[in-house]
């Protein structure tokens, strides 16, 4: 549900190239309604949620956004609005083993700094509670009664500073109170919270022209950045 781990293993850079592609190409097709893009041009194999390769396209656009603002902003959203439609069409137990496969990989990364450990402890508070709902078949999907109040989230305001800045959830003493209603709103908001955060780790380090040295890396860099 949640991008945390890539994946190991090997894979051909044909593949590779194909899995990066679709995936830009979608989300020109989808959110652009790119003319120079088809459903023919799609391979939804690479697609489909919590897959390794599903896994693998997410993580290298993180990668080959960082040397464009404009790709960045877009590949952000886009991965986060792309990660709510497909929930959508998820029965209540696929829901539960994305939820169980995200908390499982938070524990299997190396050592997080304190910063990392205290957004991974929100991270593992949000995806418990959802799941609790979601096991005790008050929550069926993602297409919740808009208005329900039964389960309620409060965390850090600024897991989800969009959505306070719009005034769309109650805040109280720093915590934002998030009824069950309105979880799939706020997803989307936080998914894009996390996917911008794990970016600017990156830029960070300062280590951005040696992370795409690789001349596949730059290859596929420049068919990304001229889509």
């Amino acid at each position: 549900m949640l991008y945390i781990k890539p994946p190991r293993g090997d894979i051909q850079l044909s593949e590779l190239q194909e899995c990066v592609i679709t995936r830009i190409n979608y989300f020109l097709l989808r959110y652009q309604q790119d003319p120079a893009v088809s459903k023919n041009d799609l391979k939804f194999e690479y697609l489909q949620i919590g897959t390794a390769l599903d896994r693998i396209g997410h993580f290298i656009l993180r990668l080959l956004s960082l040397e464009s603002q404009l790709v960045k902003e877009f590949i952000i959203s886009s991965e986060a609005t792309f990660t709510i439609e497909r929930l959508e069409f998820l029965s209540s137990e696929q829901i539960v083993q994305l939820i169980k496969t995200t908390i499982r990989h938070i524990d299997e990364v190396g050592e997080p700094s304190k910063s990392d450990t205290l957004w991974n402890t929100q991270i593992k508070y949000i995806f418990n509670k959802i799941k609790s709902a979601f096991k005790s078949a008050h929550i069926r999907d993602f297409n919740h009664d808009v208005l329900c109040t039964a389960y309620m989230l409060k965390i850090p305001f600024e897991m989800c500073v969009g959505l306070v800045a719009k005034r769309e959830l109650e805040l109280e003493k720093g915590k934002i109170i998030v009824p069950c209603g309105k979880w799939k709103q706020f997803l989307q908001c936080f998914f894009e919270a996390h996917v911008k955060r794990e970016i600017s780790k990156i830029e960070s380090k300062g280590c951005v022209a040696e992370i795409i040295a690789d001349q596949r890396l730059i290859e596929l860099r420049d068919i990304v950045h001229k889509k």
